[in-house]
């Protein structure tokens, strides 16, 4: 009988230890909470870079193509940021879901761009420098997710929530990255036939 009154204990305590905005109540003190910030301001800034670059190449494509179907390889980035806006707004609300999603942001940049890696030196090219950052970022993202204390603060496991359309969206997330690696991995085999 102690373990449940422990429990909603320590989740009475930091809901305590939560400052929220004067000027919205309804948002975080980010000025006070400046770790948590800080990790918002990084999953935005990694996720709109990856809308914009993922918006501007499937423009690219159409226009130099001409409606080929190549523009669709770029979906799975585009639906990527919008799982990673998603998530850093959601931290400011204080959303249980938010961290989910910042994690399922995360581990696509991470698992995306180590596939990625590894393709590049199986094929004997040169990794770019760019989805070397990239992995990077993932991997920094990752590791601030899981064992920042401000996270575990702020959204204890007890609170957090994942919503069906949360899991829809990963499912989502996760065959688009599949089918985009199989398209890669089909044209490296019909190249190296054609060799």
């Amino acid at each position: 009988m102690e373990q449940p009154k422990q429990d909603c204990e320590e989740m009475r305590i930091s809901s305590e230890q939560i400052k929220w905005s004067k000027e919205d109540p309804s948002k975080l003190d980010l000025k006070y909470h400046g770790r948590l910030g800080i990790l918002r301001k990084v999953v935005l800034v990694g996720a709109v870079l990856t809308l914009v670059i993922s918006l501007s190449s499937m423009a690219a494509h159409i226009i130099t193509l001409h409606g080929d179907i190549l523009f669709l390889t770029y979906l799975p980035f585009l639906f990527n940021g919008i799982i990673g806006v998603m998530g850093g707004l959601g931290i400011a609300k204080r959303k249980p879901n938010a961290i989910y999603l910042c994690k399922v942001f995360a581990w696509t940049c991470t698992v995306y761009y180590f596939f990625n890696l590894v393709f590049s030196i199986a094929t004997g090219s040169f990794p770019s420098l760019f989805g070397i950052l990239w992995l990077f970022y993932g991997l920094y993202l990752l590791y601030y997710l899981y064992t920042s204390k401000d996270v575990k603060l702020i959204f204890p496991k007890e609170y957090r929530r994942v919503r069906p359309f949360d899991i829809i969206l990963t499912v989502v997330n996760i065959c688009l990255f599949v089918f985009t690696t199989l398209y890669f991995i089909y044209g490296l085999i019909v190249m190296a036939s054609e060799a």
